[in-house]
C-alpha cells in the first residue's frame, strides 16, 4: 500500500485541510511523548530518593565571596592645591608643538637605469635594487654621481 499523496493535484483548500490535519496530528503526538518524558523524570526521581537521599538533596555550598567584594573601597586623595578660575578676559595660548620640524626631500643616491627608479638611502631597500643585488651586481654601481 502506497502513503503517497499527489500534492500538485490538490486545491488549495484542500491542502489548507491537509496542512491542519498535519498539524492537530503533530500536537497530539508532542503531548503524548512530553507526557512519557514527565512519567519516566517522576520515576527517576522517586528511584533516585529511594535508594540515595544524598543525590536526591544535593548539599548546599556557600557562596564564594569574589575578590571584588573582600576589597575594601579605595579612598579618594583630596586635593591638595585649591583649583583657581580663569577670568575670561585672559585668553588661552596655545601649547608648543612637540612635533619634530620635517627633514625634506632627501637626494636620489640610487638610480635604475633600465627603468628609472630611484632611492635615496632612506628606509627599506627598495625591491628593484635587492633584485640586483641578489643577481651577484653591487649596490655601488647604481649610486648617483653627486
Amino acid at each position: 500500500m502506497s502513503n503517497k499523496i499527489a500534492l500538485s493535484k490538490k486545491s488549495v483548500n484542500q491542502l489548507i485541510k491537509l496542512r491542519d490535519q498535519v498539524d492537530r496530528q503533530i500536537a497530539s503526538k508532542a503531548a503524548a511523548e512530553v507526557a512519557e518524558l514527565e512519567k519516566r523524570i517522576q520515576e527517576l526521581k522517586s528511584f533516585s530518593a529511594s535508594h540515595s537521599p544524598e543525590i536526591a538533596q544535593p548539599a548546599q555550598k556557600k557562596p564564594r565571596t569574589t575578590a571584588a567584594k573582600r576589597r575594601k573601597p579605595r579612598k579618594v586623595a583630596k586635593p591638595k592645591l585649591k583649583l583657581v578660575e580663569t577670568p575670561k578676559s585672559a585668553k588661552a595660548t596655545k601649547a608648543k608643538s612637540t612635533k619634530r620640524k620635517p627633514i625634506g626631500k632627501a637626494p636620489i643616491k640610487f638610480r635604475d637605469p633600465k627603468t628609472g627608479d630611484t632611492w635615496s638611502g632612506r628606509g627599506r631597500t627598495p625591491v628593484w635594487l635587492r633584485s640586483h643585488e641578489e643577481a651577484g651586481r653591487k649596490r655601488q654601481k647604481y649610486a648617483v654621481a653627486s
